[in-house]
């Protein structure tokens, strides 16, 4: 069998057209086309990435010998399908399943039990859940479902803080905050989001401490819980970048903050249950759940267990399996992605990096520095990128 990876981020939004010809923006094919080679840090060995652009075939070939990766990559245009090929993209759509079925005619997925999975609406469900299993802190509030404009009107009355979010939509965005510097364009923002998707989700803001993530896979009904992953966002929402860290490390930091620590495993276990009993039936793939610390103070907080469920691959685990396939177990360091205003900006950032942080491996391990993860193309306004063993830059983890 040979595994093709694919890198999609156009994912959520091609699910919320509901169409087997959506059109990705231009701005996103291009963030695509310069991260298309980001599955070759996670992607098993001697895997095919397909990418939407061209690669030079010695890229990072001295690199990947000290690292010991063994991947191959081809242009998505001159891909030749084989008849043991298995596919694995960052998330499935419609768009991307027709593609699929006319190479594969075979191949099947339950793409509307999935779609209905990515939507926002799930967290309903499983806070629901976790508040019958008593798991759940008396101050989370379980997020509504706002059917019409008059609806929202009422939402944004009964609660003066709050954030309205779109049912299917990137991490991080189609978010409406009632403290924003658009809080006049309410009626345009939620007749937009009505109109196409059909609801608004209407969820209450909280002191956030902390973000961090549940990482799992299913496969062929079971479900493995597969890490944590830490991450930073602005004070709105958008994704930062994520903290690289051991498990065993990031479990005692959220252990040591929490007010009631032991709710933390229970209900990891208890989404286990509630993952193999709804979702691994039908859906093999990785999912993350962001959750979040809150409160008033920094220790003695609160867990809310989910904030946004992804039905697919996403950064915090891209981040988790470089750290632990590439980092020794005590090292931290952080994974980001910036895109840059221009493709200069990009190679002067590059340069300045890899000066100021020299990359050191031994033994098959990046000890410390900085490493670019994408290749820097002459067009190039997107990058992935590791700093190793920059104590000052995580030393809150």
């Amino acid at each position: 069998m040979r595994h093709c990876y694919l890198f999609n981020p156009e994912n959520d939004l091609a699910l919320a057209s509901n169409s087997s010809h959506y059109h990705t923006p231009k701005k996103i094919l291009e963030f695509s086309s310069d991260l298309s080679l980001l599955p070759v840090w996670y992607a098993p060995n001697n895997s095919l990435i397909l990418t939407r652009t061209d690669v030079d075939s010695q890229w990072y070939q001295e690199l990947f010998s000290q690292l010991g990766i063994q991947q191959k990559w081809l242009a998505l245009e001159r891909y030749s399908y084989q008849s043991n090929d298995q596919l694995s993209p960052w998330g499935w759509n419609s768009t991307l399943l027709a593609w699929w079925k006319k190479l594969n005619p075979s191949f099947s997925i339950c793409l509307e039990q999935m779609k209905n999975w990515s939507s926002r609406e799930v967290t309903i469900n499983l806070l629901s859940y976790l508040k019958q299993q008593n798991l759940l802190e008396s101050s989370v509030y379980i997020p509504q479902k706002l059917n019409s404009y008059s609806d929202i009107l009422r939402f944004q009355t009964e609660h003066p803080s709050f954030i309205l979010k779109s049912p299917w939509s990137g991490s991080g965005k189609g978010l409406f905050w009632s403290n924003g510097l658009w809080r006049d364009k309410l009626k345009e923002w939620s007749n937009n989001i009505l109109t196409t998707q059909g609801f608004v989700i209407g969820e209450l803001a909280y002191e956030k401490m902390h973000d961090f993530a549940m990482e799992f896979h299913c496969q062929d009904g079971n479900v493995s819980f597969i890490g944590y992953s830490h991450f930073l966002t602005d004070k709105f929402g958008h994704y930062k970048y994520n903290i690289m860290a051991s498990d065993k490390e990031i479990e005692s930091f959220l252990l040591h903050k929490l007010y009631h620590p032991e709710r933390l495993l229970r209900t990891k276990e208890k989404i286990i249950l509630f993952l193999k009993e709804n979702l691994a039936q039908f859906y093999n793939g990785y999912l993350g759940i962001d959750m979040m610390l809150y409160g008033s103070k920094s220790t003695n907080c609160f867990l809310h267990p989910c904030v946004e469920i992804n039905l697919r691959m996403n950064m915090g685990i891209v981040s988790q399996m470089i750290h632990k396939r590439y980092f020794p177990e005590e090292t931290k360091g952080i994974y980001n992605v910036k895109t840059f205003s221009s493709p200069k900006d990009l190679v002067d950032y590059d340069l300045f990096m890899r000066k100021k942080f020299p990359l050191k491996i031994e033994s098959k391990k990046i000890m410390n520095g900085y490493l670019a993860l994408t290749q820097i193309a002459p067009n190039s306004r997107s990058l992935a990128y590791l700093q190793s063993g920059i104590e000052e830059e995580v030393s809150h983890v």
